[in-house]
């Protein structure tokens, strides 16, 4: 687990002078610039700032990929604009140009392209090919924080780039905003934070009770009985973006839906505990993050790239490249492996479909394959942990083989 470091008395300084803008010097490890980046709660927040800066309104048109989760489109459906989607390479996560080019028409006012877990698009290719249109890109590293491209950063290629910092540190939530066009400004619409927000109550809670049971050594009790009064009520047990079974249907998600933490605020910036602890990230920390990522993507791709039934999606990391996960596509019965796997493994099947999507599924091929085979190895604790051990890194293949059997 990476290390929490919260309270120093540079890190309050800046928090409390006003300076907060300020991260220290191993920010510029994740593409943060004070003078181009804005921080907020959420990347949907600091995707509705993209559309504020570039007036988008309900007239407009935005391209978004198809393979893409219903969450990051809450934005655009608060302006009411058409999303219009293209088409995404289901065996690299490489954005379909000519897909895009076809979409494209005199109503588009923005082409929003992501980077998936931590594996880059070819932004040459993309930025000679879409040059013409002068079209504003969204860069969205939500999941790639760390990643570059030939040397340059993820985050500096479109003319707005988005983060979502929650998913790589220990924060209780954190969007960033990227601007990297001169033409474009963020007006001062963004309210000052607060420590912490009601809806990550918890959360905050939780974050104090480790600060504090491993710097001060007491008072865990009293937090403790704090939070137990806010612990958030259990959610509903995690579903694929579609059944590999055809004859169950479509899994029923609460697609469309505007969740209550983004709607309170559209603008709503990091809370301070946030901040304060991504001052506290090192280089160091950030360099150990890097590497172990990197590391155990090789280790767990090379055990499981001889498996039967399954296919790695980017099975060599490029240089550059930090992945969040590794990606594989099960030929059959992949809803089954997971209901197994995830019992003692952090896998997933990303993300819950737009139901714009789900309703003109034959016109995605590439969600129906992405949608019915995909599973993620999450690179996050337990599993970096299996990685750097042999015997757990043997079970792991063992439970996977197994599965694939059935």
């Amino acid at each position: 687990m990476t290390r929490l470091r919260l309270i120093t008395s540079k890190n309050l300084f800046w928090e409390l002078t006003g300076k907060r803008k300020y991260l220290g010097k191993s920010a510029k490890m994740y593409s943060y610039d004070p003078r181009s980046c804005h921080l907020f709660s959420f990347g949907r927040n600091a995707i509705f700032a993209a559309c504020r800066i570039l007036n988008i309104t309900e007239n407009d048109e935005v391209l978004a990929p198809a393979w893409i989760c219903d969450e990051a489109l809450q934005p655009f459906r608060i302006i009411g604009c058409k999303i219009s989607f293209y088409l995404t390479n289901p065996n690299t996560f490489e954005v379909d140009l000519l897909s895009i080019k076809n979409k494209i028409n005199n109503k588009t006012k923005l082409i929003h392209i992501v980077n998936h877990f931590g594996h880059s698009q070819k932004w040459d290719e993309l930025q000679k090919g879409l040059k013409y249109y002068q079209i504003p890109i969204l860069e969205d590293n939500a999941f790639s924080l760390f990643s570059s491209y030939k040397g340059k950063s993820l985050g500096t290629f479109g003319d707005l780039a988005i983060f979502s910092l929650r998913k790589s540190f220990p924060v209780i939530d954190g969007g960033m905003l990227r601007i990297n066009n001169n033409k474009y400004k963020l007006s001062s619409l963004i309210k000052e934070s607060r420590w912490y927000y009601p809806s990550e109550r918890y959360q905050a809670l939780s974050l104090i009770e480790v600060f504090v049971r491993k710097n001060i050594g007491f008072g865990n009790t009293l937090i403790n009985s704090i939070k137990k009064k806010h612990k958030p009520i259990p959610g509903v047990k995690s579903k694929p973006p579609l059944f590999s079974d055809k004859k169950k249907g479509v899994p029923n998600w609460p697609r469309g839906a505007i969740s209550s933490e983004f709607s309170c605020n559209y603008l709503r910036p990091i809370s301070r505990l946030s901040r304060l602890i991504l001052r506290g990230q090192s280089e160091d920390i950030i360099k150990n993050i890097i590497n172990k990522k990197r590391s155990s993507y090789n280790i767990i791709g090379n055990a499981l790239k001889d498996l039967k039934g399954i296919n790695i999606i980017n099975s060599v990391l490029k240089e550059g490249e930090v992945p969040y996960s590794v990606s594989i596509l099960i030929k059959k019965n992949r809803d089954y492996v997971l209901q197994n796997l995830e019992k003692k493994y952090p896998v997933m099947a990303w993300p819950t479909l737009p139901y714009e999507v789900i309703e003109k599924i034959d016109d995605f091929p590439d969600v129906k394959k992405l949608g019915t085979q995909l599973l993620q190895f999450n690179l996050q604790g337990s599993l970096i942990d299996i990685a750097e051990n042999d015997e757990l890194l043997k079970q792991l293949v063992y439970d996977l083989k197994k599965s694939l059997e059935i």
